[in-house]
């Protein structure tokens, strides 16, 4: 009898794969100071992604691998809606990306702040820009070739080296 009350206890589920932390929305007021930021730190890939994006879940992996191998940091900017939790978006990165990618959320109910923030930006992801202290050094808009965007990296690392 015991045994038959122990089996059909519920096990809890499993727990969730480790994932990305995703950090505190941006809003109107702070985007663009912290798209600044990212341009002032170095060179680093920015990819934007939005977890109903289809070949966002291409690309993801792929740039995070190519970062990874090239020894540049990667940021997410996740252009998800307000009413998607954290959560979400954190079950939806932790199978594609490494965990110790960063993470920002733009909560805004229109693309002033990206427009405000990137100037270049038409409204497409995936989008994968090449950041460093001059600004935006190049993009892909769309799924990136990995060959052509680890070259462009490996181009961007050899201009910028002290």
């Amino acid at each position: 009898m015991l045994l038959l009350v122990l089996l059909a206890c519920p096990h809890p589920p499993p727990p969730a794969p480790p994932g990305p932390e995703v950090a505190a929305p941006l809003t109107r007021d702070d985007a663009a100071p912290v798209f600044a930021e990212l341009t002032r730190d170095g060179p680093r890939v920015v990819s934007l992604f939005a977890t109903w994006c289809a070949p966002c879940a291409v690309e993801l992996p792929m740039v995070d691998d190519v970062t990874r191998r090239v020894g540049i940091p990667l940021v997410l900017v996740d252009l998800d809606a307000p009413m998607i939790p954290d959560s979400a978006v954190h079950a939806y990165l932790a199978p594609l990306v490494s965990p110790n990618v960063m993470v920002r959320r733009v909560v805004d109910p229109d693309p002033s702040v990206l427009a405000a923030a990137l100037p270049a930006w038409r409204d497409g992801i995936p989008l994968t820009l090449l950041v460093d202290a001059d600004g935006v050094r190049g993009s892909f808009v769309g799924v990136a070739d990995p060959m052509a965007l680890e070259g462009a990296l490996r181009a961007m690392l050899a201009t910028t080296a002290p």
